[in-house]
């Protein structure tokens, strides 16, 4: 919701893995894959919030994934059923739609 930066191909400890172990073709390849499981799992209209790039980070390729601020809830979708997650420190917590309702609720008054 309050937009950051998803880096993937690295470790939790912030080491570059890079994107090797995927073993796709080509960047574009991997990108066409990240384009699609985006579509699928949180949608097209979400996609112009979201800038996604292959950079060099210490002798290794990564995705760099920085998320604009959202102005509308993005949900995650695994088939017909949404999800809505929230960070809380370190990681992640998926919130119940009561408490999603509240949120925005919030945010508009």
């Amino acid at each position: 919701t309050e937009g950051g930066v998803l880096v993937i191909g690295v470790n939790d400890d912030g080491e570059p893995l890079g994107l090797d172990a995927d073993k796709f073709a080509s960047e574009d390849k991997f990108l066409l894959h990240f384009n699609n499981v985006f579509k699928d799992h949180i949608g097209l209209e979400a996609r112009p919030f979201v800038d996604a790039a292959i950079r060099p980070l210490r002798g290794k390729r990564v995705l760099v994934v920085v998320c604009k601020k959202a102005v509308e809830p993005v949900y995650l979708k695994h088939g017909k059923h949404e999800s809505f997650y929230v960070r809380v420190g370190p990681s992640s917590r998926e919130l119940p739609v009561s408490e999603v309702v509240k949120r925005f609720r919030k945010k508009r008054s």
